[in-house]
């Protein structure tokens, strides 16, 4: 198991239920990056907050292949994937990642909406949505994982 940062591994980036989902090498930096810059600091404040111990995240969706994102039927330029079609000439690197809590003892206290109110307070991102289907709930966040101090989007969408 390739841990990535102090509480996400690899593995869990790359989890699948549709088959082989591995992470390209020369998209391992900018996803480590991302695990250890964004997904650690949320994991550690949930922690210190609440002074839980365990692992309170769950990243449902991570990296995923093109052929994952298709069987998913995630968009075409989704950040997913590690990259994004900035223009016709320009890619650049990004990273995604859908979360849930990974336990269901806090859940009155622990609700999809208090995690994208952790989210929108403590992160910069590109993009935060609230995705809500057939009873499931997470919380989706991109960023451009190289720049660390880019404006975040403002403006919190929410699926229904």
């Amino acid at each position: 198991m390739a841990q990535f940062s102090r509480y996400f591994t690899r593995e869990q980036l790359e989890a699948t239920r549709h088959g082989e989902n591995i992470i390209p090498d020369d998209q391992l930096p900018h996803w480590i990056l991302f695990t250890q810059c964004w997904l650690d600091t949320l994991e550690a404040w949930i922690r210190l907050k609440y002074g839980w111990d365990k692992q309170q995240l769950k990243i449902s969706s991570g990296y995923r292949s093109p052929r994952v994102n298709g069987l998913v039927g995630g968009h075409w330029n989704s950040k997913h994937l590690g990259m994004y079609q900035w223009s016709p000439s320009m890619e650049i690197k990004a990273c995604a990642a859908d979360l849930q809590w990974a336990h269901t003892e806090h859940k009155s206290i622990a609700t999809t909406d208090l995690l994208a109110s952790m989210i929108s307070h403590l992160l910069s991102y590109d993009k935060m949505v609230v995705e809500k289907v057939d009873g499931k709930e997470w919380v989706h966040i991109s960023v451009f994982p190289h720049d660390i101090h880019l404006q975040r989007n403002l403006n919190l969408e929410r699926n229904r």
